[in-house]
Order: structure tokens, then C-alpha cells, then sequence
């Protein structure tokens, strides 16, 4: 009688629609995994360029604050997501015709922003520049958000969610540019204004790298 009972409650706490129900629900999990991972190592790639950028703002502020941090990585976020949105709803024709030119567009803008900032560095007894303008922020973004018109684009021959894709880009987008001012912050300390001149030098050197990745890649 002992044992009947026992498998009598058995069942009841585990009949079989429960148990169809968690297989379900676990397939549903593995489908948001494999949706999640690969639009995440794309958001991180597309990071590197505003991770950089953020360095070079990082060494150009005096005092960290929340006017100071917040700028940039909600701008890079936002143009990120937007490019990728725009790329996820274009045509591949349109890429097309936007790749033949863009990485022209990225490095002048970078190129103008890195001699702007080694210029300010050298300079001795004048004011010097201390922030990124709302301008320049804007320039930076545009620049290193051109690359998610086509991993949008990439993504939606994926099949997968815009809403969730672009969700993961932009916030991982905010957080890596958020980490990568805190480490410019960090190197202008121990540095100084040499750090400056390295900032410059990176914005340079990303601007070259996005010609020659276009160029020969």
C-alpha cells in the first residue's frame, strides 16, 4: 500500500503534460540562446571601433562625472542601433552602393578628430579643449557605426529578431564605450598629457584600419 501511494503521488506532481511543458519550455530557452549568442559576438565586434573611441575621450576629461560619461556611449549606442535597424531593414543593393564610399567618410572624420586632439596636446600655454562637442560626438559616431549597416543586413538574412538583435547591440554597445572611458580616464592619470597624444594617435590608426580593412578585405 506504502509503494501505491508513493507512485500515486509520483504521478500527480509529475503527470505527463508537466513534464511535455518543461521539454517545451527548454527548447524555447535553446532557440533564445541561439538567437542571443550570435548577435552578442557580433555587438561585441562592432565595439572594438566605439571602445577605442571612448579610450581617446576617456584621456581628454579632467574629472569623471555623469555629464562627462553618460555623452558619448548613449550617442555610440543610438547611432549603433540605428545603423543596425537601417541595415536590417535595407536591401543589399543599398549596402552596396553605401561600402563603396563609407570607409572614406569613417576616416576623414577619425582623421580629423585624432590631428585635432594631438594638436591641443602639443600646444603649450593655450586653452586646450577638454570635451568632445556635441559636433564631434556625433562625427564619432557616425564613424564608427558604419559597419552595422551590414551585420544588420547580415542578421536579417539570419532570420533574426530585430527588437531582440538591436536591444543586444546597443546596450552592449553603451556598456563597452562606458568601460573604454573609464580606461582612457585611468591612462590619462598615470600619463598626462602624452596621453592625449596617444588618444589622437588611436582615432588615426582606426581610421586606417577601416580603410585598409575595406580596401583589402
Amino acid at each position: 500500500p506504502t509503494l501505491h501511494i508513493l507512485l500515486h503521488r509520483r504521478k500527480r506532481e509529475y503527470p505527463p503534460e508537466a513534464h511535455w511543458n518543461k521539454v517545451e519550455q527548454d527548447r524555447k530557452v535553446d532557440e533564445m540562446m541561439d538567437e542571443i549568442l550570435p548577435v552578442f559576438l557580433m555587438a561585441l565586434g562592432l565595439c572594438f571601433d566605439s571602445f577605442s573611441v571612448s579610450t581617446a575621450k576617456g584621456v581628454k576629461t579632467e574629472k569623471l562625472n555623469f555629464l562627462e560619461l553618460i555623452p558619448l556611449p548613449l550617442s555610440f549606442a543610438a547611432f549603433q542601433g540605428g545603423f543596425f535597424a537601417g541595415g536590417w531593414l535595407a536591401g543589399s543593393a543599398l549596402i552596396k552602393f553605401i561600402s563603396s564610399f563609407d570607409h572614406w567618410i569613417a576616416f576623414s572624420l577619425l582623421l580629423m578628430v585624432g590631428v585635432k586632439m594631438i594638436y591641443e596636446a602639443i600646444k603649450d600655454g593655450e586653452k586646450k579643449l577638454k570635451k568632445f562637442t556635441w559636433g564631434v560626438i556625433i562625427f564619432l559616431s557616425m564613424a564608427t557605426s558604419i559597419d552595422a549597416l551590414a551585420v544588420g543586413l547580415a542578421s536579417s538574412a539570419m532570420m533574426l529578431s530585430i527588437f531582440l538583435s538591436l536591444s543586444i547591440v546597443a546596450l552592449t554597445t553603451f556598456l563597452i564605450s562606458t568601460l573604454g572611458i573609464f580606461a582612457g580616464y585611468l591612462f590619462k592619470r598615470s600619463f598626462g598629457d602624452k596621453a592625449e597624444i596617444i588618444g589622437g594617435i588611436i582615432l588615426i590608426g582606426l581610421g586606417i584600419k577601416i580603410v585598409v580593412e575595406h580596401l583589402f578585405f
